[in-house]
């Protein structure tokens, strides 16, 4: 059996990362990936698959209109291309609706997931030409070919099954557990950022709110002459999500991080614009606060780094990641037994 892969993007890397693994083990099966030239992508992947082959295929624009013809229109008839004499019995991807429309052509069975349905381009394309489109329930869709999983992709790879917290990774920073805030700026150069407000962390950092120490992951590092005040993080970032598991508080305004956050148990602010229902179970559970008011963010900024309970803090935050994995599917679990059942 062999399999195609397309990462475009960093978030897809940790998705995809137990599921292939646990297949990579099984004898007949072969594992290719095709990755979007999109930041740090390619470095990131070579650090956390070593073993597996890749293709860089496509590059990916800043602009609305680049993103539309170069990493649309061209990165889909390159890809055409690449595979016209490759046969393989599955595309795998997030979103990946270009190889998804290239299986039909190919009678090859495309596997999707998606979790933002508010994205209606990549979600109506990548649903129309899938074989089988996973979705968190939340998002609260159906149809012919909508498989609902219970847990958010975020859980794919950060729940106790698949990630163990390290606190040496703390030692690098000269940091102690709960006593700094992680923070997240995204580049608001994709299309469902380009009507984000670009300054919105930099608004918080004026503020000057904060009396911990900050590790700043910083998308645009061309930035960082703004942010002196705070440590910023180079990637590949080793043990990311040790840092953000022991951080006090964690606030982003990228939503896939703000989610992370909150499914490590960690207090998340998400200070971006976007209104998704995929966020609707954090919110409700309060491990999730989308605000994006900076005079109110600055509030419980307060008011978060003050408390000083460092030990429930973090026998919260395993009560809640053990709540957290009664209640929710295993992705995985899930995609690997369509793959092996050939239920598609």
């Amino acid at each position: 059996m062999k399999i195609l892969v397309d990462i475009m993007h960093a978030a897809h890397i940790n998705f995809f990362f137990n599921l292939l693994n646990k297949l990579n083990k099984l004898e007949g099966i072969e594992i290719d990936f095709i990755l979007l030239n999109r930041g740090k992508v390619v470095d990131i992947f070579k650090n956390e698959y070593p073993v597996f082959h890749y293709d860089v295929i496509g590059d990916h624009s800043k602009k609305p209109i680049g993103i539309y013809i170069k990493t649309g229109i061209i990165r889909f008839f390159k890809l055409l291309i690449f595979l016209l004499n490759k046969k393989y019995d599955y595309y795998l991807g997030v979103a990946a609706f270009q190889i998804a429309i290239i299986s039909k052509l190919h009678k090859t069975r495309a596997l999707l997931v998606y979790d933002d349905p508010e994205y209606k381009i990549n979600f109506v394309l990548s649903r129309l030409f899938a074989d089988k489109f996973f979705i968190p329930r939340a998002c609260k869709r159906s149809g012919r070919n909508i498989v609902p999983f219970n847990a958010l992709k975020e859980w794919a790879y950060l729940s106790p099954k698949y990630f163990d917290p390290d606190p040496e990774v703390l030692k690098e920073y000269d940091l102690n557990p709960y006593e700094y805030v992680f923070i997240r700026e995204v580049d608001t150069g994709s299309l469902n950022y380009q009507k984000q407000k670009e300054n919105l962390i930099e608004e918080l950092y004026a503020l000057d709110a904060i009396n911990l120490p900050v590790l700043l992951s910083l998308e645009n590092k061309s930035r960082k002459r703004i942010y002196k005040k705070w440590v910023i993080l180079e990637e590949p970032i080793h043990g990311i999500h040790s840092l953000m598991y022991y951080s006090k508080l964690l606030i982003s305004n990228g939503d896939s991080i703000a989610r992370e956050g909150a499914v490590l148990g960690v207090k998340s602010i998400y200070c971006g614009i976007r209104n998704m229902s995929v966020n609707t179970e954090l919110i409700n559970r309060k491990l999730l606060f989308h605000i994006t008011d900076m005079q109110l963010l600055k509030e419980i900024i307060r008011d978060t780094t003050e408390d000083k309970e460092t030990e429930i803090m973090a026998a919260d935050r395993k009560k809640i990641r053990e709540e957290l994995n009664k209640a929710w599917d295993d992705i995985n679990q899930i995609i690997y037994d369509n793959i092996l059942t050939g239920k598609c």
